[in-house]
Parts: structure tokens; C-alpha cells; sequence
């Protein structure tokens, strides 16, 4: 029950994460013109607004990859190089077959 519990607390933050991806209603304020009317107003990008939706996304997907780390986590990838040549059964150096 803990193990599920936790899998769906990884999917509530990967579905919040893209709503908080797709929300733009406060990316952008509004100040008001020169004019009375107010009709010159001039839009500027919310830099905290953005900034503070960036962090939301970042937590999340962090404690996602924790809880579930083979579906959230990051891909780690393993090279391995082998600089030596390959040794068959066949390939003794006395000329000897080896079994």
C-alpha cells in the first residue's frame, strides 16, 4: 500500500508540474501609460511570477525522481571501453587448444 501510495503521489506532481508548466495567467504586469485614459499601458514580463514557476516545476520534479526514480529519475548511462583485444578458447599462446 505504501509502495502505490507513493507512485501516485509521483503522478499528482507530474500532473501539477505541467499545469504550473501551462499556466501564463501572470507571466506578464501591466503598467500604466502616460496618458489619463490608461489606454498607453506597457506590458512587462512577471520576472518573479517565471522565475517562482520555474522553482514549483524544479521541486517537483525532484521529488519525483526520489519517489520514483526508474520513471522520474535521470538516465544514467554506463560506457564501458575495452582496450584489450578479445581472448577466445582457441587463442593459447602456446598454441595449445584450450578447452
Amino acid at each position: 500500500m505504501y509502495a502505490r501510495a507513493r507512485e501516485a503521489q509521483a503522478e499528482v506532481l507530474a500532473d501539477e508540474i505541467v499545469e504550473i508548466a501551462d499556466d501564463s495567467s501572470e507571466d506578464f504586469i501591466f503598467a500604466e501609460g502616460e496618458d489619463q485614459d490608461g489606454k498607453g499601458a506597457k506590458k512587462y514580463v512577471n520576472k518573479e511570477y517565471v522565475k517562482r514557476s520555474a522553482l514549483r516545476v524544479d521541486a517537483r520534479k525532484w521529488v519525483a525522481a526520489k519517489l520514483l526514480p526508474k520513471k522520474y529519475g535521470d538516465l544514467t548511462r554506463h560506457e564501458v571501453t575495452v582496450n584489450k583485444p578479445l581472448v577466445t578458447l582457441n587463442d593459447d599462446p602456446d598454441g595449445k587448444e584450450t578447452a
